[in-house]
């Protein structure tokens, strides 16, 4: 199920509307079989075939070398992708927000995905962030699957690779553990 948080009553600033270009670009991972709304919920829930993500064989250039490498190891694990950029505050802010959760709740692993050209400026500011997590570079897949590259972003697929929830801006700590305990059935 991708969950789709729509900023109806008074949804907080971080809700976002996924679009039919995301999830099905997103999603070139996975075929959508149908989708189901309710009324007086602020959420659609849309249901995805039961296929192999594709996200796990996603190949991404590594910031720390030029190897391409895909996420195959990280299967059937829950997978925060978080984007960001060089100087940017909230991001190094959202990445305080993912070490502390993952402290707490090993089942999440997050991968930060950097947005920019050039690899150092982006290795400088993992490095500022103490950052321990798998680092590479957006892939032209992922970057045409998003509407918009406006970071801090988080994309999180549920442990079968099936993305269920983006999340734009910083998120913090309480919400994001609440969403990440509803949307990807993460115990934490």
């Amino acid at each position: 199920m991708i969950a789709i948080y729509m900023a109806r009553q008074r949804a907080p600033q971080w809700a976002f509307n996924l679009t039919t270009k995301s999830l099905v670009l997103l999603c070139l991972l996975v075929p959508m079989a149908r989708a189901n709304t309710d009324q007086d919920s602020t959420a659609i829930e849309v249901t995805t075939a039961a296929a192999t993500a594709v996200i796990y064989s996603e190949t991404f250039e590594s910031l720390s070398s030029s190897e391409r490498r895909d996420l195959s190891a990280l299967q059937g694990k829950i997978i925060a992708m978080a984007l960001f950029t060089q100087n940017c505050h909230w991001c190094h802010a959202q990445h305080r927000v993912l070490k502390k959760i993952v402290a707490t709740c090993p089942a999440l692993t997050p991968v930060m995905i950097g947005i920019g050209e050039r690899k150092q400026p982006l290795l400088r500011a993992l490095k500022r962030s103490q950052n321990k997590f798998p680092a590479f570079l957006v892939n032209r897949n992922l970057s045409n699957a998003l509407d918009d590259l406006n970071v801090p972003k988080l994309l999180i697929f549920n442990a079968h690779g099936h993305p269920v929830l983006q999340l734009d801006g910083h998120v913090p700590e309480a919400e994001l553990t609440t969403l990440l305990n509803r949307s990807a059935q993460l115990e934490c």
